[in-house]
């Protein structure tokens, strides 16, 4: 083989290799020009080339050029989670086949088409991040108030949890903070299910929770959603002007078409671009974010081999996905705190934010830490000592705290605004594990506030669900 012809198989087989992280965090978020999407696909340029590079000098290219097709196809192109292992071997022998008997004349093909293929996703029109559904009908000049809802995903009750809460913690101060802006405080409610789906389906029907979830397919937008929601459509019959504010998880507005829903994506990882960390820890975290891909069976990017390869070197720290919704879901508050500056009597804002959920990355001041110090639950961490589990989920409680607070100070001098905040369940820190309890998977709070005076309810053994049934009903039917 001429020095000439190695080259240029070098660089085919490393053009090939390049193209897959490139076009994978495009697919993340990362936009065309970012650091992490450059500096990943030069490591694999370079990973390419070096394995194109000793496989040829033992005569052994059609082995590799076989193999890198394989991951190719069956990662970017087919959904291979459930196919038989013969299925693979058959593909494999087939790309082999076909570069023994074209020899020289495919590794060009393979380059022109890695670069094809790299610069296919830049072409695709992007949807806007924030991507919206239904129209706002004008509400009736007769209505006097408006209604801000706002559930805190996985917000603990500080009571329930309070000997997890580091001393001086600013944390301790959530109820008072709450007093102080004039919100009666149901300290400890609990919620009738652990999960998120189940639970607000049970409190957006109002206490008639039957058989509310709908199964979607794979190419919705949404994870999950409900069949109906009777709290929405009891706010259009009252002829409010209705806006949701939703994460793609959880769609809330399924075949409602009178309202203005606008859902932010769970999965972007742009929001890592400009976050103040270091060039080696973004590149950490892109990187991060192909390996979890490629080690879940449900992102559609599977790999088995390298599941099986990552086990047997050490047992991954982490299995969760979506680093980036504690992040993408500062973007949402920012978007709603926006919107209620404008917020007059009629308007009804319903908001579900995914914080303090995990991964607990942000600090009391919003900022993301370094990923050695991320926190999860116990069912998707890494062996952490318990209090810096708990340390890092109320220092990410006080971030989403702080925030609600700029919010409310910001529509203190609209007095005819009712606020409801709640949690849809606990923390769930040990839900899954043989520590589950019920305070730390299902306890959480409802503050309320609104311009009448409240019916003030028994503290001990409230339901979420009931609470907040009754607390939207006393909203339409009181006027101040």
């Amino acid at each position: 083989m001429s020095i000439e012809t190695m080259r240029q198989d070098v660089l085919a087989i490393g053009l090939l290799w390049a193209a897959m992280p490139f076009t994978h965090l495009l697919d993340l978020g990362y936009t065309f020009f970012s650091f992490e999407v450059w500096a990943a696909s030069a490591l694999f340029l370079l990973l390419g080339s070096a394995l194109a590079y000793g496989f040829g000098k033992f005569g052994l290219q059609s082995v590799l050029v076989a193999a890198s097709l394989l991951l190719l196809v069956c990662v970017y192109f087919f959904d291979t989670s459930g196919l038989p292992f013969a299925w693979f071997v058959a593909i494999y022998v087939a790309f082999f086949v076909l570069h023994l008997r074209l020899g020289r004349q495919l590794l060009p093909i393979v380059g022109t088409f890695a670069v094809i293929f790299s610069l296919s996703n830049v072409l695709v029109l992007k949807a806007d991040p924030f991507n919206g559904t239904g129209t706002q009908t004008p509400s009736s000049e007769n209505q006097q108030n408006a209604l801000l809802h706002i559930i805190l995903d996985e917000q603990a009750s500080p009571d329930a949890l309070a000997h997890t809460i580091p001393s001086e913690h600013p944390a301790l101060s959530i109820y008072e903070d709450y007093a102080k802006r004039g919100f009666h405080m149901y300290r400890t409610t609990r919620s009738a299910h652990i999960l998120t789906r189940q639970s607000l389906s049970n409190l957006v029907s109002l206490k008639d929770d039957i058989d509310n979830l709908a199964l979607l397919e794979p190419s919705d937008d949404h994870v999950v959603s409900f069949k109906r929601n009777p709290q929405l459509q009891q706010l259009v019959a009252q002829q409010y002007r209705v806006r949701v504010i939703q994460s793609s998880y959880l769609d809330f507005c399924a075949n409602l078409f009178e309202i203005a829903c606008q859902s932010y994506p769970i999965r972007d990882m742009s929001v890592f671009q400009t976050s103040g960390l270091s060039f080696a820890t973004r590149l950490s975290i892109a990187l991060n974010a192909l390996s979890r891909d490629y080690m879940n069976p449900k992102s559609g990017r599977y790999i088995g081999a390298f599941k099986r390869a990552r086990h047997a070197v050490s047992e991954p720290t982490k299995s969760f996905r979506y680093m980036s919704w504690p992040m993408k879901t500062l973007e949402a508050m920012d978007q709603l705190q926006a919107e209620l500056q404008n917020i007059q009597p009629g308007d009804a804002f319903v908001a579900h934010l995914l914080l303090p959920h995990f991964p607990y990355i942000l600090n009391p001041d919003c900022k993301p830490n370094e990923p050695s110090a991320w926190g999860y639950p116990v069912r998707h961490g890494r062996e952490q000592k318990l209090e810096v589990i708990y340390r890092a989920y109320w220092d990410q409680v006080s971030c989403a705290h702080n925030r609600i607070m700029q919010i409310l100070d910001d529509i203190a001098d609209k007095p005819y605004v009712t606020v409801i905040i709640h949690g849809d369940h606990g923390a769930r820190i040990f839900s899954e594990t043989e520590d589950a309890n019920q305070a730390d998977g299902l306890d959480t709070f409802l503050a309320v506030k609104r311009p009448t005076a409240l019916t003030i309810r028994e503290p001990e053994g409230l339901s979420l669900q009931d609470i907040f049934a009754e607390e939207f009903e006393e909203f339409l039917r009181v006027r101040p």
